[in-house]
């Protein structure tokens, strides 16, 4: 699979005017073009054949380190990763926050197993439920839920 890296390219492979929009956004997003004063994790997903693992999102990260290997051995889990994160806002002490759509929860999750893509864990749970084992585990890293007056 070549990897394309501009909208002229995505077009070029035949992908829809949206997918390609979407997809040269993301990646001008990635590249740092933009200047953000509190870091917003997440994003609205849907890369098709999966991505690599997001190194630079902290939020990602503390899900794999706690949460990765056990993700790995057992789907279940990966649907309660799954929906503790689609549509659900997280933070840490620092101010950094994390949102993600119903495509990039499962983005994420397919990164850190390191196979499928986001469409093997879309819609696999309730939405918005964050079980016991899936809040504990962030709350290590730092991570927790926002309460409804801190998202106002």
């Amino acid at each position: 699979m070549r990897l394309l890296r501009s909208y002229r390219g995505w077009r070029a492979a035949g992908m829809a005017r949206v997918d390609a929009a979407r997809a040269a956004w993301f990646m001008a997003f990635r590249a740092g073009w933009w200047e953000i004063a509190v870091v917003d994790f997440g994003g609205i997903g849907g890369v098709p054949g999966g991505r690599p693992l997001n190194t630079d999102d902290d939020f990602e990260m503390a899900v794999s380190a706690v949460l990765g290997d056990q993700m790995r051995r057992d789907k279940t889990l990966c649907v309660e990763v799954w929906s503790a994160l689609s549509n659900v806002d997280w933070c840490n002490d620092v101010g950094d926050t994390a949102s993600y759509s119903f495509r990039a929860a499962g983005d994420m999750i397919a990164a850190i197993i390191g196979r499928g893509d986001y469409m093997d864990w879309y819609c696999s749970g309730p939405y918005g439920v964050v079980s016991e084992r899936v809040e504990a585990a962030l709350a290590q890293q730092g991570w927790r839920r926002m309460t409804a007056e801190e998202r106002e």
